[in-house]
């Protein structure tokens, strides 16, 4: 005869029989659920059943047997024939504590939902210009020449080699005691630089070689002297150093100082007494705008 005891929770639990009573005579219904009771807090118990299978000739084998909706039952033979009446009971707890505590006998716990914040767009950090448009000004002491203008800058492989070409056109005056000297000056230059690159600005320096054609035109304001107009080829080379301050991912404002000599360049005298032109050492500073496509 097979007698099953039917546990339908545990704390709290309630202890139901099931058939014809076959228990032997040290189990006791509420001195099991009071040992389960410290052993275990589990309350994830759907039906556990204590059966014996052989009430005639081994009524002290129990079999425990766990019974969940939607997964394999799950049970244990646990035998207490050699055991002492006074721990079978307390024995028997801790078999069943031992497999609630089983982590293979439990549904895995559902995660929590976590609501993080939500993640900021990356910010795109300006890439590096290509090409740079800017005002220019240029000091000649040596001739006393001041020249305006403007500079056009391309970068056309600015990935593989720094080296970049500009266009120039600057004009200035200077006014001396026998007249008035125009000064102008259209030039071509090749740019090379090295570049430091930080969060939203940069720094750059390098070495400029720019050719170009200079032309002085005079203006006499006495009729003793006869104004006239040169023109030649002016080599000129500066050392610049730049900083650029990202506006936008594709935009950046630059700002620019440069120290040079002139290798090649251009002067015009009045009665040999005023002299102007486009020679010797120079300095020069460019303010503008630069862009990245």
């Amino acid at each position: 005869m097979i007698a099953a005891w039917v546990i339908g929770a545990l704390l709290p639990a309630a202890l139901e029989i099931e058939g014809p009573p076959c228990r032997p005579p040290w189990f006791d219904e509420a001195q099991l659920l009071g040992l389960l009771a410290l052993e275990t807090s589990s309350t994830a118990v759907e039906r556990l059943i204590l059966e014996s299978p052989d009430c005639a000739t081994a009524p002290h084998t129990i079999r425990v047997r766990w019974v969940r909706p939607a997964f394999p039952d799950r049970e244990r033979l646990v035998p207490l024939a050699e055991l002492d009446e006074r721990v079978r009971l307390r024995v028997l707890a801790l078999v069943i504590a031992e497999m609630f505590a089983d982590p293979g006998l439990l549904p895995a716990p559902t995660p929590p939902v976590v609501q993080g914040r939500p993640t900021p767009p990356a910010v795109e950090a300006p890439r590096a210009p290509v090409g740079h448009l800017s005002l220019s000004l240029r000091h000649f002491p040596s001739g006393a020449t001041t020249l305006y203008g403007g500079r056009i800058g391309y970068w056309p492989l600015r990935d593989l080699f720094p080296l970049g070409v500009e266009l120039g056109l600057e004009t200035g005056a200077n006014q001396g005691g026998l007249g008035r000297a125009r000064v102008l000056l259209a030039s071509v230059a090749i740019r090379s630089e090295l570049r430091w690159e930080r969060q939203g600005w940069a720094v750059s320096l390098g070495p400029r070689v720019e050719a170009g054609a200079a032309f002085i035109s005079g203006q006499a304001e006495r009729s003793d002297v006869r104004p006239r107009s040169v023109r030649d080829l002016v080599i000129l080379s500066d050392l610049s150093a730049r900083l650029a301050v990202g506006l936008a991912p594709e935009l950046w404002l630059i700002a620019e100082v440069a120290l040079g000599w002139a290798l090649r360049g251009l002067a015009g005298t009045a009665a040999e007494l005023d002299l102007v032109g486009v020679f010797g050492p120079y300095g020069g500073m460019n303010l503008g705008v630069a862009a990245a496509w």
